[in-house]
């Protein structure tokens, strides 16, 4: 079923290209969804090779929900840090646009 999947994704990435290209929501959907999807088989393998009596409920919610908190605090964190970056190089543009002007002058 996995190699399918995989498969299918790897065929049809091309078109799916503009959608998640970088700073767009189908980018941190398909990261949250991907963390999702790598944790699902974890929490079902140990909820059926646990016993009922060791069981921990809030141990499987937790390793479903943490890697999608994780990686969207992750996505937030690098598009902010983005942002700054681009900031500071419009602004180092425009101080180098003045001192050309005055070099020009």
């Amino acid at each position: 079923m996995l190699t399918v999947v995989a498969w299918w994704v790897a065929r049809s990435i091309s078109q799916w290209g503009p959608y998640f290209a970088e700073r767009t929501p189908g980018a941190a959907a398909v990261a949250m969804l991907g963390a999702l999807g790598l944790m699902c088989p974890v929490a079902y393998v140990y909820m059926r090779t646990k016993p009922k009596a060791r069981y921990d409920a809030s141990l499987v919610q937790t390793v479903i929900v943490l890697p999608i908190v994780i990686s969207g605090v992750v996505l937030f964190g690098f598009g902010f840090v983005g942002e700054l970056l681009a900031g500071l190089r419009e602004e180092m543009r425009s101080l180098e646009r003045e001192l050309q002007r005055k070099s020009d002058k």
